[in-house]
């Protein structure tokens, strides 16, 4: 009992930090220091302070869910970790003066709904061995899916798709730590290939995920991410590691997923895209509002000054 409220605990402070990572990121995204050609480099937006900002917070979500995975099915941790997105929401709306309309208000109560759902539908479980085929499937996809997403980068892809290309990453980094054991010992984890290969995973998710933000919205690329997360590896920890639910809950728990990501599609529209912040309002002035709350001396955008107003007839 006590260790899975110890799991729940973990995940809402991870909640907490990945969804103010998202917003951190998205601010160095965007005040990066750019190419002449008006690019930016992964150099530059990682070293940027507000991307460091929000690496510190996703390492923190992300120790904490990997220790949660280890009492708590997978499909639990994702589909709460996905709630993170409304605390992005609601950060949104405080540091970068997005609007928060009611649509979005509702969307925030069904993501609560769903999580709800998912934690009482959850049952304490624990990590089964792994076969030889699903240990060498785990390890084998990482090139593929760095080879795919670095393609989508390149060819300059919608930036959902580049963030559905993190969320394969970061659930199959899931994947790999529900599968890690440790009956040999603590030391014996260091000998283990899925504990790098789950290392790899997270380092290409991240990637991906800050070069999605680089040219698309914070709400959809987070949104794609969580989508393509929850889904394929909660299927897989139902299937072959071995997840359940509380008897009499899998309507609840199947209930709880849906509504989660439902609400995490609404989230990650915007109410109304033409007007939410109110005229000459760009994301990128947007972003240095944020990024002047961290520290004003320090970040300047990188956009250049805001347009002149056209002189009165």
């Amino acid at each position: 009992m006590h260790s899975v409220l110890g799991a729940a605990i973990m995940l809402v402070i991870a909640v907490g930090a990945y969804g103010a990572g998202a917003v951190a990121q998205a601010v160095g995204a965007r005040q990066a220091e750019a190419h002449p050609d008006g690019s930016r480099g992964l150099f530059a937006i990682l070293s940027h302070p507000a991307s460091l900002l929000g690496l510190v917070f996703d390492l923190v979500a992300w120790v904490l869910s990997r220790l949660a995975l280890h009492t708590l099915p997978l499909f639990t941790v994702n589909t709460v970790l996905a709630g993170s997105l409304a605390v992005t929401v609601l950060l949104s709306h405080r540091f970068l003066e997005t609007a928060l309309h009611r649509r979005e208000l509702w969307a925030i109560g069904a993501t609560v709904l769903g999580l709800v759902l998912v934690g009482l539908a959850a049952d304490s479980s624990v990590a089964i061995e792994p076969t030889d085929t699903m240990r060498r499937l785990i390890i084998i996809f990482l090139p593929i899916l760095a080879c795919g997403g670095l393609l989508a980068v390149k060819e300059k892809l919608p930036p959902p798709v580049i963030g559905g290309c993190s969320g394969l990453a970061f659930g199959a980094s899931a994947l790999a730590a529900r599968s890690i054991t440790t009956a040999d010992g603590i030391l014996s984890l260091f000998r283990e290939p899925l504990l790098w290969v789950m290392l790899g995973y997270a380092g290409v998710g991240v990637m991906l995920f800050t070069r999605g933000l680089e040219r698309g919205s914070v709400g959809s690329v987070t949104a794609a991410m969580w989508a393509a997360e929850i889904v394929p590896a909660s299927i897989i920890g139902f299937v072959w590691l071995g997840d359940t639910v509380r008897p009499g809950w899998g309507v609840a728990a199947f209930a709880g997923i849906g509504l989660t990501l439902f609400a995490t599609a609404v989230l990650a529209v915007p109410a109304d895209a033409a007007g939410a912040r109110g005229p000459g309002t760009t994301e990128g002035t947007a972003a240095a509002t944020m990024a002047m709350s961290f520290a004003p001396s320090t970040f300047a955008s990188s956009r250049g000054p805001p347009p002149r107003r056209a002189a009165p007839p």
